[in-house]
């Protein structure tokens, strides 16, 4: 993922590379449009533990960083393909929030969690 972004910030189209990779081109624009955040969160991740190629996801500790990290699924998801609905992404809402250490017990993925963010 991170080379995807390297490769959109040195000017390559996001339809080449949505055809290079074999993910759909909305992926690849929210790689490009997210890339800081998704950078940022691996850089964090090889800080703590050097490693995050087991990673299928990335686990943080706030309320905002579980938005990130149900996002980073999402996109994982669209890249294979995988139609989602807002039913299936509340839940998996859920999910995270379960699996995170300090998360906002009052927390409920209602449907404004999935608005777009800008």
């Amino acid at each position: 993922m991170t080379e995807i972004v390297c490769r959109l910030r040195k000017g390559e189209i996001a339809t080449a590379l949505s055809i290079i990779y074999n993910v759909p081109r909305t992926t690849i624009n929210d790689f490009k449009k997210h890339g800081d955040i998704i950078e940022n969160h691996i850089s964090k991740m090889e800080s703590t533990d050097g490693d995050v190629t087991h990673r299928k996801t990335m686990k943080l500790a706030t309320h905002n960083e579980l938005d990130e990290v149900v996002f980073y699924w999402f996109a994982q998801q669209r890249s294979q393909g995988i139609p989602l609905s807002g039913p299936i992404i509340q839940q998996k809402a859920l999910e995270f929030k379960k699996k995170l250490p300090n998360s906002d017990p009052s927390f409920k993925a209602s449907s404004c969690l999935l608005k777009v963010k800008n």
